[in-house]
């Protein structure tokens, strides 16, 4: 018998269907967003500058039918020095940004479609108006890490963010620190707490502590303004909450206080509740000098041999001595002669990682 022969049109039409699930991260994240934010029964925003509107018309064409029906679509101004692009869609449901912050807090949120750091800052901070009251504003494309553990080619291993939280985790693994944390001072969105769970999460009792003002860099001096004035890189602790719901942190190994770190070493109220463990790996990344500071001076009492201490703008403001995070660490050391600090690693444009020397070697 002869084999039964396909119709080419319809196998030609198989092969152009769009397929109803997610082909990779970055459209699984999409997904989650929206699902996560549904979840709180009030219409979702996609917000895009013109440039993306395009894949946004393809992302709603092929998941019509697992999306919310009520969902909302931001037209966004163009990211300035991005290419000139005519805006052409044909959804109806396209709308300018004014008509979404006129809704206050009646949505469940904003899922920014963006593959570029930059451009995702840029139009975060155009919803800040409803980041004010709760609303927590994402980006949905340019970070799959956030759903998934990176793999870290050889060559980036310690050079790249991901490389550098890879080893980290080696060595805190390495350490065998009793009752181990990760602790992190400025967390933003939680894009480096999700490296430190997805590399961390293995490690026998390792929790996850996280401070952060949630009104953008405060403390900054007039010296540090150029790169880093005060309230810059705002998101609210709803989208920090959001982001780690989606990444799948478990709440019961994860601690977040919010409050200007500034105060951590007056403000004993604030933080009686907070169990900091044997840091293991701290990161600070708080930029500017005065809480880079406080950070140091609050971890003094708990610091042990080995722990690593990053710090994520050790070379910001030209690797400037009388500034920033390089000025912090130097006025820590000589306030704590107990304590040396042994370079470790380079990561980044501006990171650095150090090892913590006690006088003791305890």
């Amino acid at each position: 018998m002869a084999p039964t022969q396909l119709n080419p049109k319809k196998k030609r039409q198989r092969r152009q269907d769009p397929p109803k699930t997610p082909q990779n991260a970055n459209e699984e994240l999409f997904i989650r967003h929206i699902d996560e934010m549904a979840a709180s029964g009030m219409p979702v925003v996609v917000a895009s500058p013109p440039q993306r509107v395009p894949l946004v018309d393809r992302l709603l064409s092929r998941f019509d039918g697992l999306l919310p029906g009520d969902l909302k679509l931001c037209l966004l101004e163009p990211v300035s020095r991005a290419k000139p692009v005519e805006f052409a869609s044909t959804d109806p449901r396209w709308t300018k940004i004014d008509e979404i912050l006129a809704l206050g807090d009646q949505v469940g949120g904003v899922v920014v479609v963006s593959n570029q750091f930059r451009e995702h800052m840029h139009c975060q901070g155009l919803f800040n108006p409803i980041k004010d009251l709760g609303v927590p504003v994402v980006s949905a494309f340019g970070y799959p890490p956030l759903i998934q553990r990176p793999v870290t080619p050889p060559a980036h291993k310690g050079i790249t963010y991901q490389g550098m939280f890879e080893l980290a985790s080696k060595w805190a693994a390495a350490g065998r620190f009793g009752n181990p944390t990760y602790i992190e001072f400025g967390t933003l969105e939680g894009r480096t707490m999700t490296y430190a769970w997805h590399y961390m999460q293995q490690i026998p009792g390792m929790n996850f502590v996280a401070f952060d003002s949630f009104a953008g860099i405060l403390g900054t001096v007039d010296d540090e303004e150029y790169v880093f004035p005060e309230g810059s890189f705002y998101a609210n602790k709803e989208t920090f909450m959001h982001n780690m719901k989606v990444c799948g942190i478990e709440s019961d190994r994860l601690q977040v206080t919010k409050c200007d770190i500034t105060t951590l070493t007056t403000d004993t109220e604030l933080t009686k509740n907070v169990d900091l463990g044997t840091p293991a790996v701290i990161n600070i990344d708080v930029d500017v000098y005065k809480p880079a500071l406080t950070a140091l001076e609050y971890l003094t009492p708990h610091l042990v041999q080995g722990s690593l201490l990053l710090m994520d703008d050790y070379d910001s403001m030209r690797a400037a001595r009388n500034i920033g995070e390089r000025l912090a660490l130097t006025d820590w050391l000589k306030a704590n002669p107990r304590f040396e600090v042994e370079e470790w690693r380079r990561y980044g444009a501006w990171g650095r990682a150090f090892i913590v020397h006690t006088e003791d070697g305890k």
